[in-house]
């Protein structure tokens, strides 16, 4: 028995040249708790004999099916067998109630003579609980002999081959201007070693049918059998491929397909309807200079390596009408380099394999469903004049990931200094990485090109440091709807002036430490910092040279001597409420772990605290909250509801030029401050 994944991963290659529907007859009419009718499952199947026949040498047969269905009650749970090695099934399983099921029936004839023909085999269908387990079907495939021509050498002159068979005894060249055509049914037959190449001055018309495909194979079924086919600079718009199977190849050009161009003279070729099977290595291999005008409706499967190895420039030119499953690894492996070809890299049915650093220098847009596996340590970089647009949807994120589930593993994805409104990640999860950007997201620009990018719905999780990083030099039009979590040092790691992008309908709750840590700078920008749901932690000396606000619920835990300074041109309004209050703490619950926090000659009405507690401060500044004006720029400020404690010093310090609500001992809450409530001169 084969199981699915066995018919894929065997190196008997089969072409899905179509498929013969067939009609159900069903078993009608018999007596209850007998075959065809009563209180258990009955199994029918139509038809129950299928003929293939073909030709020796030559593509397979088409497809045919079997339809199953429960000519009894209850649900029938159906198994298949067969006990042919060139007879192949799939699915092997399933189950019915009402209807039908459809097995598809498909045969290699590679290796097969008709000498030996015809050949027979059968399929099992096994049902528990059936009433008339198991059924079967005969298969015959009867083979007509075959006389096949030599060819070898070099191909000089415009050629066609008509067929039907080809023994290809030596390396097959097509160069000199010449066309070589094939037409189709025909099959080449390779001998071992031998490859063919299409060179810079050569090209290659092999145009079949579903009913007539090409085959280019070996004399024997076994992966790398022969080298290959070579695209080698020829930049031709004639060179075209379609319904051609390629396959037991691979031995030479590590690929059963290989285009490989220059600057000057790309290798060009249309790829379309195709099937590349059973290489030692990969199904295709498309170099950074290769053109394709047109690549869709192709199946990769039963290749070692993958279905193919490209160049990140040429990953575009893929498309999700094709197949690239049931290889022994199902990924389409892409080499470290640039993107310099504005493209897209579409949602295929495996993952792209990236083996090496790649850069964006082009636009760039990733489709939904596309999954982007790094191996160890390498990174992906959006530079200053490349575009990333990543956009999924719920039922089908884009996911940047490491090939192993280890926390940074990959290095993660950077922004440098891309200043384009069109980058966006939308239902995008990146996750194992940190490994290089200390983040999963880095976002790194400059004063005269910041980074900008939209962040929406997005999950960064399990990096071996941040999930994300944004520097002063960040744009961030929307952060919404994210979740950050399962990082080790915490949700994110930014510039002061960045906090105000974050937003509170975003998680940032199960990292190994539930923070957003904040190094010391300046906040320039008029911004808010939402209440989210894990602390800031500050990491550094914090200056207000802005209007920052602070929302209720959030909570700022200051690293040891660390303070926050509203300076001369800033302004704070930390407004809180009864319920939800605003907090200002060290890491530590120990009097004078922090410096505190310091309003210098900020002259504005503005300047606010209600339903604040400010704690454990003091180290620096001689009081958890202190007030330092002049006498041309005193410092105004309500203090309104607050909690003042734990102090090292004083409560609160007033200077002789500070206007205050005069009730400021009154309204609020002073407890265990080691010199007193209030300084004032």
């Amino acid at each position: 028995m084969r199981t699915n994944s066995a018919l894929y991963s065997s190196t008997r290659g089969f072409a899905l040249a179509g498929t013969m529907l067939l009609s159900l007859a069903l078993m009608t009419g018999c007596p209850s708790g007998t075959p065809g009718g009563g209180t258990t499952p009955t199994i029918a199947l139509s038809p129950t004999t299928l003929t293939f026949t073909g030709f020796e040498f030559s593509a397979n047969p088409a497809d045919q099916t079997i339809q199953i269905s429960n000519a009894g009650i209850d649900t029938l749970t159906w198994s298949v067998t067969d006990n042919a090695t060139w007879l192949f099934v799939t699915p092997t399983s399933g189950s019915v109630t009402t209807g039908t099921a459809e097995m598809t029936v498909s045969v290699d004839t590679v290796g097969l003579t008709a000498a030996a023909s015809p050949y027979t085999a059968q399929i099992t269908v096994s049902a528990t609980g059936a009433n008339n387990t198991p059924q079967t079907v005969n298969v015959t495939l009867t083979l007509a002999p075959v006389t096949c021509e030599s060819l070898s050498g070099s191909i000089t002159t415009d050629t066609t081959l008509g067929g039907p068979c080809y023994i290809v005894e030596s390396d097959l060249g097509v160069y000199g201007g010449a066309t070589l055509t094939i037409n189709p049914g025909v099959t080449l037959r390779f001998q071992q070693g031998h490859d063919m190449s299409i060179s810079s001055d050569g090209r290659l018309s092999a145009v079949g049918t579903a009913s007539q495909p090409i085959l280019l194979t070996g004399e024997e079924a076994i992966r790398g059998y022969w080298g290959g086919l070579l695209i080698y600079q020829s930049n031709s718009t004639v060179n075209q491929l379609d319904y051609v199977t390629i396959e037991y190849g691979g031995g030479y050009h590590d690929a059963n397909l290989k285009l490989d161009g220059s600057a000057s003279s790309p290798a060009r070729l249309n790829i379309t309807n195709c099937t590349l099977r059973n290489s030692v290595t990969y199904g295709f291999n498309f170099d950074g200079d290769s053109v394709i005008g047109e690549f869709s409706g192709n199946t990769i499967t039963g290749n070692t390596l993958g279905a193919g190895y490209v160049a990140p420039d040429t990953v575009g030119y893929l498309d999700d009408t094709s197949t690239y499953t049931g290889n022994d690894e199902d990924v389409v492996a892409v080499w470290g380099s640039t993107v310099y070809l504005d493209q897209t890299w579409p949602g295929i049915d495996a993952d792209y394999l990236i083996t090496g650093d790649i850069g964006v220098s082009g636009a760039l847009t990733i489709a939904p469903g596309a999954r982007l596996v790094f191996q160890a340590g390498e990174t992906m970089s959006v530079n200053a004049s490349g575009t990333l647009v990543a956009v999924g949807t719920a039922d089908e994120p884009i996911v940047l990931t490491g090939e192993e589930q280890t926390r940074g593993y990959w290095g993660g994805l950077l922004f440098y200094q891309s200043n384009s409104t069109v980058n966006q990640l939308d239902h995008v999860t990146i996750e194992y990485g940190g490994g290089y950007y200390d983040a999963n997201l880095k976002l790194d620009g400059s004063a005269s090109s910041p980074v900008r990018l939209n962040i929406t719905n997005c999950t960064l999780r399990e990096s071996e440091t941040y999930g994300f990083n944004f520097d002063g030099d960040t744009i961030i039009g929307e952060f919404s709807g994210n979740t950050i979590t399962g990082n080790t040092l915490g949700a994110g790691y930014i510039a002061p002036d960045t906090v105000g992008y974050l937003d509170d309908t975003s998680t940032y709750t199960g990292n190994d430490e539930d923070v957003v840590a904040i190094w010391g700078s300046t906040v320039y920008l008029d911004q808010t910092w939402a209440g989210i749901d894990a602390d800031y932690l500050i990491t550094g000396d914090i200056g207000v040279s802005g209007a920052l606000t602070v929302e209720p619920g959030a909570r700022l835990v200051f690293q040891a001597g660390e303070t926050m300074s509203v300076n001369a041109s800033g302004t704070l309004a930390a407004v809180g409420t009864e319920d939800n209050p605003i907090v200002f703490t060290g890491v530590e619950q120990t009097a004078g772990y922090w410096g505190g926090l310091l309003f210098y000659q900020s002259n504005s009405t503005d300047n606010q605290l209600d339903y604040v507690t400010i704690e454990f401060g003091g180290g620096y500044y001689n009081a958890n909250l202190k007030l330092d004006g002049s006498a041309s720029s005193p410092v105004q400020l309500t203090v309104t509801n607050c909690t003042i404690q734990d102090s090292e010093t004083w409560g609160i310090s007033l200077d002789a030029d500070t206007n205050v609500n005069p009730d400021i001992e009154e309204v609020n809450t002073f407890s265990n401050n080691a010199l007193g409530n209030i300084y004032s001169p």
